[in-house]
């Protein structure tokens, strides 16, 4: 018998079955967790005391044991399932390579033992954006795809166009914590969102009643007469939607000196805390670390300063357009004008989502490459939930498997275009189950 083979007995596989479930345990544990220090958070922000009735106290806490003793069942289902698959094949010299890839596809399909949600959509998300990755790798060694250092530059700019599209026009399509996030950034208002999706939707046009007044409610907020938000009178003007008598270059530089508010304390915490933690380090040459860290500073403030303004200039721009048409054409009728250009208020908006991802280019190129692959999975979630695919059973379960399947098969015989932690954990699911 091959040394290389797995060898199963009644005392390895009670002890694989007490690992994965103690795993899987552990994993059920530190997710109920997560969300309860989540949803103290919240409570927390909100100033709101707790007020909850036993009923749901009880809900939750039937919940969190359901969570565990299926993260439990699956773990030891799992490192069982793998244990004996490559048991089996690993006896036939032929089917040796495709061992770790099909022994691991079939134990990531324990996960429909999971309750469905966030949890098994965000490994799915997270191992498929993987799988992309490994599959651009392969494709740049095999000289399919020419060597570049713009590859996160395209990954991030592409991800925020369907990700800032999908918060324009789709929001139930992305997690409402980021949602949120997104909203409290750009200082939307709700409203004005709400008309740009209806006319998305066709459900609405310029010259046309609304359902509701909204608009013009929106417009006597903001400190100006309700007639302007009236759709039958044509398209708002720029200065009209502001909340304040601002031209459009105002109102971006508006937006611009709130987004660096926000983001310069919060990105000089991020870049002065490994210095503070690596004290030593930072003392040998103090000037140096001082420059370091307000340039750090300055690059990300600014990349996220202008990825928030240059959404709306882009909007603004695209509707200058049609101002400057009509002052060089004063015999058109602005009316007949807005049924051809851009009827819908789109190219804007859509514009926008597509500038905002170049200004990564802020950033260094170390950098880049962390900000593409925190924003892909969340692109790869809104076009996910699109194409319908939670509507059918399990669905996230066989994408899971498949992206595993193909990562395993990687991190054993393609290393070099497989994130190392996966080829780690490769490694060592491969040694316990020689044991």
């Amino acid at each position: 018998m091959d040394p290389h083979v797995p060898k199963l007995s009644v005392a390895s596989v009670a002890k694989t079955c007490v690992a994965g479930g103690g795993l899987g345990c552990g994993i059920g544990c530190g997710l109920i967790a997560a969300r309860t220090l989540s949803r103290l958070g919240k409570r927390t922000r909100s100033r709101a005391p707790d007020h909850g009735d036993s009923r749901k106290r009880t809900r939750n806490n039937h919940h969190a044991l359901n969570v565990i003793k299926s993260c439990t069942l699956a773990g030891s289902g799992a490192a069982v399932t793998h244990r004996f698959v490559r048991n089996i094949l690993s006896r036939v010299s032929r089917l040796r390579k495709i061992t770790s890839p099909t022994a691991m596809a079939t134990a990531a399909l324990w996960m429909a033992f999971i309750p469905g949600g966030v949890i098994r959509e965000s490994a799915c998300l997270i191992f498929l954006s993987e799988s992309l990755l490994a599959i651009g790798k392969m494709l740049l060694a095999s000289h399919w795809l020419p060597q570049s250092d713009h590859y996160p530059v395209i990954i991030f700019t592409l991800s925020c166009y369907e990700i800032m599209k999908a918060w324009f026009y789709h929001p139930n399509t992305l997690p409402k914590e980021y949602v949120a996030w997104i909203t409290s950034m750009s200082k939307t208002d709700q409203r004005l969102l709400r008309a740009l999706r209806l006319m998305r939707e066709e459900k609405a046009k310029i010259g046309e009643p609304f359902e509701g007044d909204f608009l013009q409610s929106y417009c006597q907020d903001n400190g100006q007469a309700r007639e302007y938000g009236d759709p039958e009178r044509g398209k708002m003007p720029c200065d009209r939607g502001f909340h304040y008598p601002l031209s459009c270059y105002g109102n971006a530089s508006l937006r611009f000196r709130r987004a660096a508010q926000l983001t310069i304390p919060l990105y000089l915490f991020v870049h002065t805390l490994p210095r503070i933690l690596f004290l030593r380090k930072t003392l040998r040459d103090p000037v140096k670390a001082l420059k370091s860290i307000l340039t750090s500073t300055t690059r990300s403030s600014l990349f996220l300063t202008t990825f928030i303004t240059s959404i709306w200039m882009s909007v603004c721009a695209v509707r200058h357009i049609r101002t400057w048409y009509l002052k060089f054409n004063p015999s058109t009728d602005p009316a007949e004008l807005d049924k051809y250009f851009d009827p819908r208020e789109t190219w804007g908006p859509l514009l926008g989502c597509f500038v905002c991802g170049l200004c990564i280019l802020f950033e260094t190129q170390p950098r880049r490459y962390p900000l593409a692959l925190y924003v892909l999975p969340r692109a790869l979630a809104s076009v996910y939930h699109r194409s319908g695919a939670p509507s059918h059973p399990n669905g996230d379960v066989l994408v899971l498997a498949a992206s595993l399947s193909f990562l395993s098969y990687c991190a054993e015989n393609r290393p070099k275009v497989a994130n190392s932690w996966l080829t780690r954990v490769a490694k060592m699911t491969a040694s316990a189950t020689t044991l």
